[in-house]
């Protein structure tokens, strides 16, 4: 394994750990004083996120994209993030948990993807400052922890 390959490993590792890291420290400040901040502990989702759960279980359940979903809506949401989550749910079962997960992991890989953009266009410094910079953005990590499309649209 070469040098390169090992340091954004690496750096996906500290990406990775950091994002469950938030959500666990996330998850605690929830659990303590019952103010929902993420989708981790969430049984009822509302507005896009609920919009985006209902054609994913529609689609997991291999109904077509609108079936059992409010008509008017769903010609107006873009379908890659109910796919994203149609496939997960096939794959590990209705569970907002996996879906979270998921989106930390397309995190740490935007993570890799910075820093390896800054090392090709700059220099070896500067992405490495790049990816541990792109790690501490708090607004990025939020994403990771809720049930919206932005995550997978930035990626």
């Amino acid at each position: 394994m070469s040098k390169q390959i090992r340091e954004l490993l690496i750096l996906f590792l500290i990406a990775f750990i950091y994002g469950l890291s938030v959500l666990a420290f996330r998850n605690l400040y929830e659990n303590n004083s019952q103010k929902k901040q993420s989708d981790w502990n969430t049984t009822v989702l509302d507005g896009d996120a609920n919009n985006f759960y209902d054609r994913a279980v529609s689609l997991s359940s291999f109904k077509t994209y609108d079936q059992d979903c409010l008509p008017a809506v769903a010609y107006y949401r873009p379908p890659e993030y109910p796919f994203f989550m149609a496939f997960i749910f096939l794959m590990f079962g209705i569970s907002l948990k996996a879906i979270i997960i998921f989106q930390i992991l397309i995190t740490s890989i935007i993570v890799i993807l910075i820093a390896n953009s800054c090392k090709i266009l700059f220099d070896k410094k500067t992405g490495m400052v790049a990816g541990i910079l792109t790690i501490l953005y708090y607004p990025l990590w939020n994403a990771s922890v809720t049930i919206n499309s932005e995550l997978l649209s930035m990626f």
